[in-house]
């Protein structure tokens, strides 16, 4: 096998707005923190590649462009393209950035450097883990918080570990809405911190389904002094599971992709099912949500017509990479110990509120998924059990 690992700066060489909150409609140009392009290659029989961005999320269209440099430079690949959904990176709506981002990316994957291994090997570390966050939503849990870190090591030995790849699914919503810079938020403070106590290992993260979590009700405030702690935080955990230790196992990739069709069901949300309990900012973000239906309404044909999801199995776990941001409450439709979801995938969707969820949240404005389509997606998941 031969395994490639690159990390680049991707901030915009002029001001951009960030992205992730409807408030932010000013230009900015300072980064607190930079944010990065992680990517992971593995030729096998083929090669698959793995981009993971500090930014929100990338539509499908430029998904598929970046797709499209690495089969001009490589040939055939299996090209995945994540996020971590960061609120405060670059906009990802701005096609002068996103001009710059694709041309930045058609470089620097043209000069990928393969290492050769006789085999890699891997071992998946999974626990309940509430430090971070939890549900954002009030009177409305899952206990579906998961921290899932994944080894892949030259040998079945720790110190010759090669990458880690983390998968926490959390929202990284730390910092106000009106923030004046840019920042990779927690994850990219607890891939800072790892990097310098790990020189030899390369670190990259997704987010996981985590359309109803968020730091909301766990950090201090929202101060770049929260970042760096919940960073530091996620940072100790990653290294405590790593040195539990668990069984490595034979790298024995196979990928798959299946295509969902959407229909969609555009009825008004019932407000009489408003709670009484919710906090101010609950209470915004239902008006700004109010906002965005209204321009679904205006607009429904910009919904997406489908979701394209990649499946990517290590050999006995498998890793799904879908589009939306899916609420955690669809992590209970496959066996976590055999599977794990990631979103903002391929694609840069709204949220998917469960079957039968009755809460009103800003997160219920934004989807417009029918009760059939939300049925063929757990008849999908039931798959991962």
């Amino acid at each position: 096998m031969e395994l490639a690992r690159k990390e680049i700066i991707i901030n915009a060489p002029f001001p951009t707005k960030a992205c992730g909150h409807i408030e932010q409609t000013f230009l900015i140009d300072e980064y607190k923190d930079d944010l990065h392009a992680r990517i992971i290659a593995i030729k096998d029989k083929e090669l698959y590649i793995h981009i993971s961005l500090d930014l929100l999320g990338l539509k499908e269209k430029i998904c598929q462009k970046i797709k499209d440099i690495v089969t001009d430079i490589y040939g055939d690949a299996h090209v995945i393209v994540s996020t971590t959904h960061t609120h405060y990176g670059n906009d990802v709506e701005d096609d002068r950035y996103i001009t710059y981002l694709l041309e930045l990316l058609s470089k620097e994957l043209f000069d990928l450097d393969f290492k050769y291994y006789d085999e890699l090997y891997y071992r998946v570390h999974l626990e309940h883990f509430k430090g971070i966050g939890s549900s954002r939503i009030s009177g409305y849990e899952t206990d579906n918080e998961y921290l899932l870190v994944i080894e892949l090591s030259s040998s079945m030995k720790k110190e010759d570990t090669q990458v880690v790849f983390i998968i926490h699914n959390i929202h990284p919503t730390i910092l106000k809405s009106t923030t004046p810079f840019f920042s990779s938020e927690f994850p990219g403070k607890a891939l800072e911190l790892l990097k310098e106590e790990n020189k030899e290992i390369f670190f990259t993260y997704v987010t996981g389904a985590s359309g109803d979590f968020s730091t909301r009700f766990t950090r201090k405030d929202q101060t770049y002094d929260s970042v760096i702690e919940l960073g530091t935080v996620l940072k100790d955990e990653v290294i405590k599971l790593l040195d539990e230790g668990g069984e490595y196992k034979k790298l024995d990739l196979s990928f798959d992709e299946v295509v969902i069709e959407y229909k969609h069901d555009f009825s008004d949300i019932d407000l009489s099912k408003l709670r009484s309990d919710l906090t101010p900012r609950e209470l915004e973000t239902i008006e700004n949500g109010k906002i965005m239906r209204q321009r679904i309404y205006e607009n429904p044909e910009k919904e997406a017509t489908h979701a394209i999801v990649d499946i990517v199995d290590l050999g006995d776990y498998s890793l799904i990479f879908y589009p939306n941001e899916i609420f955690s409450a669809y992590l209970d439709y496959i066996d976590t110990s055999k599977a794990m979801i990631i979103s903002y995938s391929n694609g840069y969707e709204p949220y998917i509120l469960p079957i039968g969820f009755t809460y009103v949240t800003y997160e219920m404005f934004m989807d417009t998924l029918s009760l059939d389509t939300k049925k063929e997606l757990v008849a999908f998941l039931e798959r991962f059990k």
